[in-house]
């Protein structure tokens, strides 16, 4: 609890800054976009987007991005993978493993290499708003992921058979909470859930038990 990671400024890269003082300890090379910053056991793991170009017809719709390892205390850059779209958000660490979500599904990487343990297609919604995104928890080997229900809209209340508000339900979707084996990926169960107002779904662990919006 020594140090903050933070970026100073809009596509900057990432910065150590001392916790006591708030100065500058080191700036990271090469992590000019830093928008996600994971820290486990002295290691962090990072998600950079290049700043967009102007845009051009047929053109990619989002910028590049990158999923970086750094150790904490060097700087050094453990693995770089450039290949690799995460949705925003739902990048994860658990021990040896890396997770997140991309358009095809869920990915999984070790964390030691950034290579592929194993991918599970999973159905995506690919265009919502800015404040939706899904909730990726690893905790005790499973993976649990709550996103939005690809499909056509429904104001129905799964819970209690009625219909919510047309206004109310349009922001705070309804979707699934997916429980996956986190060292294959297999499916172990599932259950509804739907997001906050505005905002992403809840997912809480705690004393084995998942609480889930």
């Amino acid at each position: 609890a020594d140090s903050i990671y933070v970026t100073l400024g809009l596509h900057a890269p990432l910065s150590q800054l001392d916790a006591a003082t708030g100065e500058v300890v080191r700036t990271y090379v090469d992590t000019e976009g830093t928008d996600e910053i994971l820290l486990a056991d002295g290691a962090l793991y990072l998600t950079c987007k290049e700043a967009a170009p102007p845009a051009r017809r047929g053109g990619p719709a989002t910028p590049p991005q990158a999923v970086l390892k750094l150790h904490a205390e060097s700087g050094r850059t453990v693995w770089s993978r450039r290949d690799l779209a995460p949705l925003p958000m739902s990048l994860t660490v658990l021990g040896e493993r890396v997770f997140m979500m991309d358009l095809t599904g869920i990915i999984c990487l070790d964390a030691e290499t950034g290579k592929d343990l194993w991918r599970t297609p999973r159905a995506i919604v690919p265009v919502r708003p800015g404040w939706s995104s899904p909730t990726v928890v690893a905790s005790g080997g499973v993976l649990l992921v709550a996103d939005r229900r690809p499909g056509p809209f429904t104001p129905l209340d799964e819970s209690t058979g009625k219909n919510v508000a047309r206004w109310l339900a349009e922001e705070g979707w309804q979707g699934d909470l997916v429980a996956y084996a986190a060292d294959t990926g297999k499916e172990l169960w599932r259950c509804p859930c739907a997001e906050t107002y505005h905002a992403a779904f809840d997912v809480f662990v705690a004393a084995g038990a998942v609480w889930v919006g």
